[in-house]
């Protein structure tokens, strides 16, 4: 097992310089470079792209530059922007947590879900439950991810509108402003503990901060939104 992780990170570093290199000679090849597309090419005069190269170093040989931006990266340090003050690292490292966030919402989903439904099928071994938990997962490893995101932004999304179809912010935002509508409704209302009050053994009524027991056997919510007015839940 040790040997096999191992030989798999080891083949992943492997990849990793093949394909970097063949992105770093694919870019040198390229008409223009970095100062052009910073620039624009048809706007930057000679001097300008002149001394552009030289503030970001691109007069160097090709071979030198890959060599130092290796050094780098293997520690941490990918480099600057074509501006010359941005840090890559910064770059990534947003849009890496941001994928990380996905995946581990993946994850909360989708391993409880997987050991309930292997669970079931462990049961009821070749019943009715078995044989429709194996279809499903049968049908979701054959439909395209493009399919099946579709379908479930229009079920989440369009008709029960508990997550956001698509997110409009900044990439170093934090985690609450990509989930819009579960912050909002995590932050509308406010609970607390309720207490009974007893006489002589017998309930004789609660108390929440103030709240009153709703002909529904609900207390009333206190809306954030409404200035610390309540009302029983309609």
């Amino acid at each position: 097992m040790l040997f096999m992780l191992i030989r798999r990170v080891f083949l992943g570093g492997v990849t990793v310089c093949i394909v970097s290199l063949i992105i770093f000679a694919g870019v040198e090849m390229l008409p223009g470079d970095a100062c052009t597309q910073f620039l624009g090419e048809y706007q930057a005069d000679e001097e300008l792209l002149a001394q552009c190269r030289k503030d970001l170093d691109l007069n160097r040989p090709p071979i030198d530059r890959f060599a130092e931006w290796t050094q780098g990266a293997i520690t941490g340090d990918l480099g600057l922007a074509a501006d010359g003050t941005t840090k890559i690292s910064t770059i990534v490292g947003d849009r890496l947590k941001n994928s990380l966030l996905l995946a581990f919402c993946a994850m909360a989903v989708g391993i409880p879900l997987a050991l309930l439904l292997g669970v079931i099928s462990g049961l009821w071994r070749d019943r009715i439950p078995d044989i429709i938990a194996s279809t499903l997962a049968i049908f979701a490893m054959t439909i395209p991810e493009f399919v099946s995101a579709t379908l479930l932004i229009l079920v989440f999304s369009v008709w029960l509108g508990w997550l956001p179809g698509i997110v409009l912010t900044s990439a170093a935002a934090p985690a609450s402003e990509f989930f819009p509508e579960i912050s909002a409704a995590g932050d509308r209302f406010i609970l607390c503990d309720v207490r009974s009050y007893h006489a002589h053994g017998a309930l004789i009524g609660y108390r929440c901060d103030g709240q009153r027991l709703c002909s529904d056997g609900n207390f009333e919510r206190r809306s954030l939104l409404a200035d610390g007015v309540s009302a029983c839940a309609s």
